[in-house]
């Protein structure tokens, strides 16, 4: 029998809150009016519910409206009364109302409505402070619900909703998390398998909150590595194999003979012996700037096995990985003296704005792209080509095409217009805005969301297309840059890499 475990911090929260505020299942629903709300658009689905922008009719305000798939009444009130206790709470995204269609007596939960910029889009273009910054404000929010008795366990990128115009962070999907009571058996089959933590991978219900901050190491050593996910395992045993070949497997055997964890034997098959990495072996060009010394330190502080080592979010937020964004706020407290009360609720958004700006995309492209740019040579294109799937023929077609790219001033002030000109079919694009998705026709003669955004501290614009329809997987990005008189463009797909001259005309 498993050694049972307690967490370090906020662990009697419950026990000293009335019966009320826990006993979800004894809670009554106050219900909204179903007429006051409107969908827009669907922004998405999972496994528990669909979502869709929707507005309040009463007033125009825009919103989010999540409807509930049928499950268990009791998982649907434990949403709820978790949402209603933490409504208000730092960076929590905000319960609006409850409404239940009339006929089909579907429950769906009204929500603040958030700009999101869709993570894979947003991760690969965000600088050092901002990924110091967002991780900081992700931690005020674990910290928040943590210290209200609530675990969430499913923290992961599609659950952070970052508006990066405004610099504001929202922990969305409250589903799966659950209040703590100390030594209690929870179910393991939470959280995401990219972000599940090690305990729930050996089958140990005694977890508590430190099983968030698992979740939040892994995205953030995605994202300073710029490897998403970090342990990409194939199924929940697959999985901790991946985490062994990191972590060592000297370690994993401590944890489990501290704890006394039996192992599921389909391990004796997959579970090799592996020594303990060093975080530096994953640095490369692409990332060295991210992975400073204190991230390491951070990165490696978390992903422990054992989750009584790692820090709580409180103690997170006091690593110096972190000293940035505290420095940033002691200037800006320094030079604009605001109350305690109104910093907290606009979070560190004057940073961005008046100390930080150099870390915040441009809103305009510089004038360097614009011109006329002629493809002059390519490097690894025929390779780059195979790795997409293009056959031999169609290779030869693409490869003796003639490519030109074109960046112009736009019809309204602010804007650009992009041009892709070739020998087969020509395509344009007006107004873009950076930072704003659009949809235009590809030169495949299919509709693509496109986004384009520009980096100041790289001095890169990228391109994102996605096809209309397809998955989020095959989404393509493009990044260029000026090299005196040529653009730049790098592509990557599945390992391959090519890159393409462009010469100014």
């Amino acid at each position: 029998m498993a050694v049972t475990s307690c967490a370090r911090v906020y662990a009697d929260v419950n026990q000293r809150k009335p019966k009320d505020y826990w006993d979800y299942e004894g809670h009554r629903t106050q219900w909204g009016n179903n007429d006051d709300y409107q969908l827009v658009r669907k922004l998405g689905r999972g496994k528990y519910s669909e979502v869709f922008e929707g507005v309040n009719t009463t007033d125009g305000s825009k919103c989010v409206v999540k409807i509930l798939k049928p499950v268990k009444k009791k998982k649907i009130k434990r949403e709820i009364k978790i949402l209603e206790n933490l409504r208000g709470g730092t960076n929590v995204i905000s319960l609006l109302n409850i409404v239940k269609d009339p006929v089909s007596r579907t429950p769906a939960l009204i929500f603040e409505y958030v700009n999101n910029t869709d993570f894979k889009s947003l991760y690969p273009n965000l600088t050092d402070f901002d990924i110091r910054y967002y991780m900081y404000e992700l931690l005020k929010a674990l910290d928040y619900c943590h210290s209200m008795g609530i675990m969430h366990r499913d923290v992961k990128p599609h659950n952070v909703m970052i508006d990066h115009q405004r610099r504001t962070l929202r922990l969305i999907d409250w589903g799966l998390a659950e209040f703590y009571h100390p030594e209690q058996e929870y179910n393991v089959r939470v959280a995401s398998r990219y972000y599940k933590g090690p305990e729930l991978l050996v089958d140990y219900q005694c977890y508590d909150y430190s099983l968030d901050l698992w979740s939040l190491g892994c995205m953030l050593a995605a994202m300073i590595f710029r490897k998403d996910p970090l342990f990409h395992g194939h199924d929940n045993f697959d999985q901790l194999v991946r985490i062994a070949k990191v972590l060592g497997t000297d370690a994993l055997f401590r944890y489990l003979d501290k704890y006394q964890i039996d192992l599921d034997d389909r391990f004796n098959d997959i579970l090799g012996i592996y020594p303990k990495q060093q975080w530096s072996a994953f640095i490369n060009g692409g990332n060295r700037h991210l992975v400073t010394p204190e991230a390491i330190d951070f990165v490696d502080k978390l992903l422990q096995y054992d989750h009584q080592d790692r820090p709580t979010a409180a103690e997170a937020m006091q690593h110096r990985y972190f000293a940035p964004v505290e420095r940033a706020t002691s200037h800006i407290t320094e030079q604009f003296p605001i109350p305690a009360m109104k910093l907290a609720s606009v979070g560190l958004f004057i940073v961005a704005a008046s100390f930080m700006h150099s870390c915040i995309a441009a809103q305009t492209l510089p004038n360097k792209f614009f011109g006329r740019f002629d493809l002059e040579k390519t490097d690894n294109f025929d390779e780059y080509l195979v790795a997409k799937g293009y056959g031999w023929f169609m290779r030869k077609i693409i490869l003796l095409a003639s490519f030109t790219k074109v960046f112009e001033h736009g019809t309204k002030p602010g804007t650009f217009r992009f041009k892709n000109l070739t020998s087969k079919k020509d395509v344009e694009a007006d107004n873009i805005v950076l930072g704003e998705e659009f949809q235009a026709e590809g030169l495949d003669s299919e509709q693509h969301k496109v986004i384009f955004s520009y980096d100041s501290t790289k001095d890169q614009m990228t391109e994102t297309r996605l096809q209309v329809g397809a998955s989020e997987d095959q989404r393509d990005y493009y990044y260029y840059h000026i090299d005196g008189d040529y653009l730049v463009l790098t592509m990557s797909w599945n390992g391959v890499t090519c890159k393409h001259f462009y010469k100014r005309a």
